[in-house]
């Protein structure tokens, strides 16, 4: 059962990045909300036990998703709780037989992520919308924290899957950087591909945090 969510899951994903790749618009709504959910059916029925706040995260992420179909401040607005909502829920899930921090470099990372999502806030701060730039900066920087707790888990227990898990955070953190250069940058082509390589860090993170727990 596992198998067949996931080559849905593959074949809605590749029809949803070269809809990307097009910059079509309608195609890339009608394929969108169907790509977390096919994932999130295909890590349920793995065989492996489940991560409850890790299904929640992916439930999470494909409100924000939704959310962020339409055009407008409210709605990316609530995309960006749901998305908020989904790090915190990733940081549960990291945390679970983990324990506390006791390293460093968690901390470190925190710091040196946290310092990067405000200078590209800063960076696009003429293009956001008015009283959206404090809850963008400090969303960006939650994603930063949630990359210390995956290297955290990553350093407590090794091994493949947290190696996956961890890669999976850094790609999530790259896929909203480029998101807010997509978004909010004069100069939108400066990310080429534009919504296909953010799609495209954004669903290969979420593969590889989900193959993680699996493992």
């Amino acid at each position: 059962m596992s198998l067949i969510f996931l080559i849905l899951f593959a074949a809605f994903s590749a029809a949803h990045l070269a809809f990307s790749l097009l910059d079509s618009r309608k195609g890339r709504a009608y394929t969108k909300p169907f790509l977390v959910p096919l994932l999130l059916l295909a890590y349920l029925f793995s065989g492996r036990p489940v991560s409850l706040p890790l299904a929640a995260a992916l439930a999470a992420c494909w409100l924000g998703d939704v959310l962020l179909i339409p055009k407008g401040k409210l709605t990316f607005a609530l995309g960006g709780i749901a998305f908020s909502a989904a790090h915190i829920l990733l940081i549960i899930a990291y945390l679970t037989g983990t324990g506390h921090i006791t390293s460093f470099l968690p901390v470190l990372e925190a710091a040196i992520l946290g310092g990067a999502a405000l200078t590209v806030t800063l960076s696009v701060k003429d293009g956001i919308p008015e009283g959206l730039f404090i809850p963008l900066g400090a969303y960006l920087i939650m994603n930063g924290v949630m990359n210390a707790f995956a290297l955290n888990r990553f350093l407590t227990l090794g091994g493949t899957g947290p190696l996956l898990v961890l890669i999976g955070a850094a790609l999530f953190y790259v896929s909203d950087c480029l998101l807010l250069f997509v978004r909010f940058h004069k100069n939108r082509s400066l990310i080429p591909g534009k919504h296909f390589s953010v799609m495209l860090g954004y669903l290969a993170a979420l593969s590889l945090i989900a193959a993680g727990f699996t493992l």
